[in-house]
């Protein structure tokens, strides 16, 4: 598939588009002869996604708009909704508002905050898959929360899913969405919306997808 999408960014040079199509910030050139004149790249052979077969499987997507954009695969298509907010990014704008940001909130500590700074930085990259470890106690869910809370502030992401292992974790997950004070004393879940465990989400649609996916597992030393 990633051979296809090189193809299929061929085609995205030499397409000819009507004026009603061309959007006001295109073409992207990124140093090349030729321009990209849509800003985003599909290819797929119609096979489901199966993640040992990310590179056969799927549909691979990449945003023609940034030159460090990472293709990677969806499991599914984009809905018509989640291309227009796609299109209304503005990932280094967002990214720059993220480097502006301070650390005043959430309790932070000097070690959450380069562990908060190093994933923006990679993100900034088009990295897609980082890890962060931290010992038992640590403040790995305060840190998590910051750095949604972060993303979302500056719409770097519109979705996040919070993933864990058991219900004790969601559980803790909640509690600190609820609790962690942030910007004027306003906590997480009074400033976006937040999924329960018990429930569905109200916003989902679909076609819709989540833009990232932050897990949180338990520290291997506390497992036996």
């Amino acid at each position: 598939m990633p051979a296809a999408l090189e193809q299929t960014k061929r085609y995205a040079r030499g397409i000819n588009l009507g004026a009603d199509a061309i959007l006001a910030d295109s073409p992207w050139q990124h140093g090349q002869e030729s321009a990209y004149r849509t800003p985003f790249v599909f290819a797929t052979n119609g096979r489901p996604f199966v993640k040992q077969l990310a590179t056969k499987s799927g549909i691979w997507f990449w945003d023609a708009r940034r030159a460090t954009g990472v293709p990677g695969a969806l499991p599914k298509w984009f809905s018509p909704q989640d291309i227009e907010e796609k299109l209304a990014q503005d990932l280094d704008a967002d990214q720059h508002g993220l480097a502006q940001e301070p650390f005043d909130y959430a309790g932070l500590r000097p070690n959450h905050r380069e562990a908060v700074e190093a994933i923006e930085a990679a993100l900034a990259q088009g990295r897609r898959e980082m890890l962060v470890a931290m010992a038992t106690g640590t403040g790995k869910t305060r840190t998590c929360v910051a750095l949604m809370y972060r993303l979302l502030k500056h719409k770097r992401f519109r979705r996040i899913l919070f993933l864990v292992d058991r219900n004790a974790l969601g559980e803790q997950a909640e509690q600190a969405l609820d609790n962690t004070e942030l910007e004027g004393l306003l906590k997480f879940s009074s400033t976006f919306n937040v999924a329960r465990l018990d429930k569905k989400s109200q916003t989902g649609r679909p076609g819709s997808y989540c833009d990232r996916a932050v897990a949180r597992p338990p520290h291997p030393l506390s497992r036996r």
